[in-house]
């Protein structure tokens, strides 16, 4: 998909929606969240966890579950914080191109997740299956966030 979308890129860059404040302060909206959500998953998700160390780890030590701070709210903060960055560039630049990319963002994302979490599930095995049945994976449950 994101090699059809470059193909096209002249003819999709070529078609703007044009600018509107309102979208733009939606735009922003959805900007300060993800970077809410970067701040609070960046207390807990280290750079050597994002770079892949943990699937380096021998079986014997599988590394630890994250399970405090945002990510007793949500499972895959980085993915939500990625799309609603997402929505904030398609709502402010309003190109077509970008629309597109946010269409498909979120399918693939979701078939990522499914895959992280089968490693996951494997990794730390009823630990993760316990949290998984607890913690929705990307929309909190409104009484978690109250």
């Amino acid at each position: 998909m994101p090699a059809a979308v470059y193909h096209f890129r002249e003819s999709l860059l070529a078609i703007s929606f044009g600018f509107k404040l309102s979208m733009a302060i939606f735009a922003l909206v959805f900007f300060v969240a993800s970077i809410i959500i970067a701040g609070f998953r960046g207390v807990y998700l280290k750079a050597g966890i994002r770079f892949g160390w943990p699937q380096l780890a021998d079986e014997e030590n599988p590394g630890r579950l994250l399970t405090e701070g945002i990510y007793s709210r949500i499972r895959h903060p980085t993915y939500v914080e990625g799309g609603l960055a997402l929505v904030s560039m398609a709502l402010f630049s309003n190109y077509l191109a970008v629309y597109v990319l946010l269409a498909a963002y979120f399918p693939l994302i979701y078939l990522v997740v499914l895959m992280e979490e089968r490693e996951l599930r494997e990794r730390f095995g009823k630990d993760y299956v316990k949290y998984s049945e607890e913690v929705p994976r990307f929309i909190p449950k409104m009484r978690s966030i109250i």
